[in-house]
């Protein structure tokens, strides 16, 4: 059986990830005072990253979409899990549980958006040189929608 080296580094990449995963959950001390909501969306959003990284991964070797994606992953993923359950904060701040909580879903809904923005698809209309970039209507609405919620509600 024959592997790709972008498989296998894909498979070494989760592995290695999965360890990190572990050693967190294992040599966390006091780990039940922790709500377990919050340590599913700091998961949640962990997975939705490395799917992303991984789908990324199997496209190309490198691409500013993975580098983005790693970036999310370590930065929006495992410093933030790492800050929660050490109790450290940037610039020696104190987070309450629902603002972290908060926080994550927001993450969350904004890498969902983030990547099916990703899969819109741009239809070219006209053949002269000024094209205009349009988009389903579907989907135009649906960004306004959730745009102006957003805009409204903070």
């Amino acid at each position: 059986m024959v592997v790709s080296a972008r498989k296998l580094g894909s498979l070494i990449f989760l592995a290695v990830l999965l360890v990190v995963i572990g050693y967190v959950i294992l040599h966390v001390k006091e780990h039940e005072r922790y709500d377990v909501y919050i340590v599913f969306t700091f998961y949640l959003n962990i997975g939705i990253f490395l799917i992303h990284i991984l789908k990324e991964v199997s496209k190309r070797s490198f691409s500013f979409c993975l580098f983005f994606d790693m970036f999310a992953l370590f930065f929006f993923g495992f410093a933030a899990l790492l800050q929660f359950f050490t109790n450290q904060f940037i610039w020696r701040l104190q987070a309450e549980s629902t603002e972290v909580l908060i926080c994550n879903l927001i993450i969350f809904l904004w890498a969902v958006f983030f990547y099916s923005g990703r899969n819109v698809k741009i239809v070219l209309k006209g053949n002269d040189f000024n094209k205009k970039y349009t988009m389903r209507k579907n989907a135009r609405y649906i960004l306004c929608f959730f745009s102006i919620y957003y805009v409204v509600l903070y």
